[in-house]
């Protein structure tokens, strides 16, 4: 809504929020030009077999040869680009749910993948006497579980090739425009996921799987480099109004990456950044601060985590297989860290 009031024509194509339209008929949000939100169902649609909120009304798609459903909303990308206003600048979302589970390789990619997958030694840690409650009542992972595990991590890989031709179908676009010079490009994730680290399997934990997500930006002008500052996903409003020249129309959590991006000193800045969890049958709720050398975890039942990432005053512990919360060496860093987390929780 603050770029459509600045004057951008805006267009969304593909997964909206979980649950749209909730319950009710298809509808376009405000702020929105150009809309086809995918209409949410069971994970037999993730793909194929689902309904689209084309402008508000209904369309249906079934596994026809063009109805896989990342390349359907990649392509409704592309025209948007090519059709959108040349006196506009415009704001283009892409959210295509693959790699979602069930993953289901477009026909082109299947047994594409060929080489291993990540297997960290967290992998179906044996000893989790230092973990909470609910990764003890975890079972332990056997071989067949193991091979499922790594079968699906194949297939996930599979199904990303999708996004990645979706991704260079839209810099095709935006060169054939002549906008790729002038156009700042986003690409990022909403979650991580845990094939057996710790036991667990699918995201919703604390631990670097599933809190850690891709992030890259692409934006004209400036080298391509790796920056290892702690950055968050409440960071990408602000910094795309910043990008835009417009002021939020209300106060924001993140701050601006513009800065970072352009290889300046950022006005802000993150200590540590804040991630949590509701709660679930399985996963108690929880709070986590993470900052560039540790990782400390509070739980609604009061269990407490404390991972030494860069070993900071321990041996580096990368995949978090040693708790340090009843080490009395960290007792003054979980202090302070729990300070901090109150702190970011208060807002």
């Amino acid at each position: 809504m603050w770029l459509h009031d600045a004057g951008y024509t805006t267009g969304l194509f593909g997964k909206y929020l979980n649950r749209y339209p909730f319950g009710g008929a298809p509808y376009v949000p405000p702020g929105w030009d150009r809309w086809a939100g995918k209409i949410q169902g069971s994970g037999a649609t993730v793909y194929y077999n689902y309904t689209v909120s084309e402008q508000g009304f209904p369309v249906a798609y079934d596994r026809g040869p063009g109805d896989y459903s990342t390349d359907l909303f990649a392509r409704a990308a592309v025209d948007f680009i090519r059709t959108a206003p040349a006196d506009r600048p415009f704001f283009l979302m892409l959210a295509p749910t693959g790699p979602h589970s069930p993953w289901t390789p477009a026909p082109r990619d299947r047994d594409s993948w060929k080489g291993p997958v990540p297997e960290p030694p967290s992998v179906g840690e044996r000893d989790v006497s230092d973990k909470p409650a609910w990764i003890q009542r975890l079972p332990t992972l056997d071989p067949a579980t193991l091979a499922e595990l790594r079968n699906g991590h194949r297939l996930q890989y599979e199904t990303l090739g999708s996004v990645d031709d979706a991704v260079r179908s839209v810099v095709e676009a935006l060169r054939a425009r002549g906008a790729l010079g002038n156009t700042v490009i986003v690409y990022l994730s909403d979650n991580g996921y845990a094939y057996g680290e710790h036991r667990w399997i699918t995201k919703s934990c604390p631990y670097e799987e599933c809190i850690r997500t891709p992030f890259l930006v692409r934006m004209p002008g400036t080298e391509a480099r790796t920056d290892e500052r702690l950055v968050s996903s409440v960071d990408v409003a602000p910094t795309i109004a910043d990008i835009a020249g417009v002021d939020p129309a209300e106060p924001v959590d993140g701050v601006s990456l513009l800065p970072l991006l352009e290889g300046r000193k950022p006005a802000g800045g993150h200590a540590g950044v804040l991630s949590e969890y509701i709660g679930s049958r399985d996963v108690p709720g929880w709070w986590e601060l993470r900052t560039a050398d540790v990782a400390y975890v509070e739980y609604v039942t009061g269990e407490r985590e404390l991972y030494d990432i860069t070993g900071v005053l321990g041996s580096p512990d990368p995949f978090e297989l040693e708790n340090r919360i009843g080490d009395p060496r960290y007792t003054a860093l979980a202090a302070r860290l729990a300070g901090q987390l109150r702190a970011l929780r208060a807002g």
